[in-house]
């Protein structure tokens, strides 16, 4: 087991280290500027092992590598506890995401846990410093120096049952996104509150908590459909759910190829043609049964898909989400469908050509045969005739030689039938088909 997989394994107590740091920064950010920096660096440290952006075995990018290094170096030398305020909320967003995926219950107690652990410092120690109302909070420093910590301490003795070959993108950004601006909501509502109505903390908190909570109570209630209303989530699973288009008119425009392409290779290469339309897709490779191609370009951002003997590698301009991974998915099988829609009519076509050329030529052997035989039966009667019978003779074969040649090119006639059959049909095909384009 490599560093990689012992870390994959045991992220969930990396995590948990990075929040006890991240404890030990709060406590002495005004008390001892040796032990903050101190903190601050080992904190920063952790969260770039931990961080659930990069995948270990990911190479960063130099913009990426800049940019981490400015964070770094920014808030060493400019920390305050409005930056206090942001980063918590950041990673408030980046841990609470995790708990609407579909991951176990344990792995949703972890990041509900740390969540819970990121919200409560915030409420009850940050946004106090940016109010200067520490004054109102003093009976629970206790329960902030000594009681906060068991939090993250428990996550170090949960068993993580994630897979080690679980290698599925472990940020939504819809959710973290969310819950960032849901955070920040509460950091300025508080602030707001506590400077204009110059009341204490213990009814700031109430306020914010009420409000947030009367909010979230209406858009619970207009997220689920009704009678009269269809629901906010129908409204926004929309185009939550669309790679670049309505997932309506993509299928649309795929259903489209299908009726126009006749062969499976014209219609793959037709879709992949309309996948590469999508503004975030940078390059696309498949290989259906001994067929490959692969249009635009490689990126560091791949994903695979397959449905049964159809494979396909996406490369995208970011990371995907895990919705637009699922909503791809879906659209894989889809053109999966189609393909093996077309090889089975391709199959179909193939087996009825052959079917009549078998039997055209059991037909054909069976007239030649006929033929053949009288023939035969005419060069015998030559042979046996004796001197005497040959005028005879001559008016037999006079009078068989017409039958013959009118059955060799009836023969002949449906020698050609079926290739002039299959030429006719192609003309049909193909008017049809420029038809339809019109």
């Amino acid at each position: 087991m490599n560093l990689n997989q012992i870390l994959l394994k045991n992220s969930h107590r990396v995590m948990a280290l990075m929040l006890l740091s991240l404890h030990a920064f709060l406590i002495f950010f005004d008390k001892d500027v040796a032990f903050r920096q101190m903190f601050y660096f080992l904190s920063f440290g952790i969260f770039l092992v931990w961080q659930p952006v990069w995948r270990g075995n990911q190479k960063l990018s130099l913009v990426a590598l800049v940019g981490l290094v400015a964070i770094g170096l920014f808030g060493f030398f400019y920390f305050n506890w409005w930056l206090t305020a942001l980063w918590l909320a950041i990673l408030f967003g980046l841990l609470g995401g995790r708990i609407f995926s579909g991951d176990s219950k344990k792995n949703r107690l972890i990041h509900i846990l740390a969540a819970s652990y990121l919200l409560a410092m915030l409420l009850l120690w940050v946004v106090p410093k940016l109010l200067k109302a520490t004054e109102d909070l003093q009976a629970a420093e206790f329960v902030i120096f000594y009681m906060m910590p068991f939090l993250p301490l428990s996550i170090l003795f949960i068993h993580n049952t994630l897979s080690l070959a679980d290698d599925s993108p472990v940020v939504d950004f819809f959710y973290t996104l969310m819950l960032f601006m849901l955070a920040i909501i509460i950091i300025l509502g508080s602030y707001a509150i506590g400077t204009l109505q110059q009341v204490n903390y213990i009814q700031v908190m109430f306020y914010t908590i009420s409000g947030m909570a009367v909010i979230l109570f209406g858009l619970s209630y207009l997220w689920r459909p009704s009678t009269r209303f269809s629901g906010v989530e129908l409204l926004m699973s929309r185009y939550l759910l669309s790679i670049g288009m309505p997932f309506e008119h993509w299928v649309k425009n795929i259903a489209t190829l299908a009726e126009h392409e006749t062969t499976p290779n014209g219609f793959t290469q037709a879709a992949m043609n309309e996948m590469m339309k999508l503004g975030w897709v940078s390059g696309i490779s498949w290989m259906a049964d001994e067929t490959r191609g692969q249009l635009g370009h490689k990126t560091s951002y791949s994903t695979e898909f397959n449905f049964k003997d159809f494979y396909m590698t996406l490369h995208s301009r970011w990371q995907m989400s895990p919705a637009l991974y699922v909503h791809v998915k879906l659209l894989t099988q889809i053109m999966g469908e189609f393909y093996e829609a077309k090889r089975r009519e391709e199959t179909l076509r193939q087996n009825t050509y052959m079917q009549a050329f078998y039997e055209t030529g059991s037909r054909l052997t069976h007239d030649i045969k006929n033929i053949l035989q009288s023939v035969g039966t005419l060069v015998t009667a030559a042979q046996q005739t004796s001197e005497e019978d040959n005028e005879d003779l001559l008016k037999l074969i006079k009078k068989q030689l017409p039958v013959l040649n009118q059955r060799i090119a009836a023969t002949l006639d449906k020698l050609k039938a079926p290739s002039e059959e299959k030429k006719r049909q192609e003309k049909i095909s193909a008017w049809w088909k420029n038809l339809r384009l019109r």
